[in-house]
């Protein structure tokens, strides 16, 4: 087994000290710490404006979706008022229903959607 040396041991020493201290470190510290671009006043006036900002679009897409609903349902209400809703009669072409061999169920010639 081979063996470490001094700087490798010293090494390994003073990053587990730094290990300790990060996890022992406040996440509010962290924050307070970090770095802060020029458009960043304060960490938490900016949370409150994400907040603030979060409810405005979520406030803005209930209501669209509220007036699709509504304007969906007169619409369908008009469609349904004015227009025949009886099914056509399915006029026979040569080229539909060509069957080449019987279908394996039934009498043969009643496909699975009739």
């Amino acid at each position: 087994k081979p063996s470490l040396s001094r700087v490798q041991t010293m090494s390994l020493k003073r990053g587990s000290a730094l290990l300790r201290q990060v996890s022992r470190t406040r996440p509010d510290a962290v924050i307070a710490a970090t770095r802060k671009m020029s458009s960043h006043d304060d960490v938490y006036d900016e949370h409150a404006e994400h907040v603030k900002s979060r409810q405005m679009w979520k406030n803005i897409s209930l209501a669209c979706m509220a007036t699709c609903v509504v304007l969906g349902g007169i619409q369908y209400k008009i469609h349904m008022a004015h227009a025949n809703h009886t099914p056509h009669e399915r006029v026979e072409y040569e080229y539909r229903s060509v069957m080449n061999k019987p279908f394996p169920w039934g009498d043969g010639k009643t496909n699975l959607f009739k």
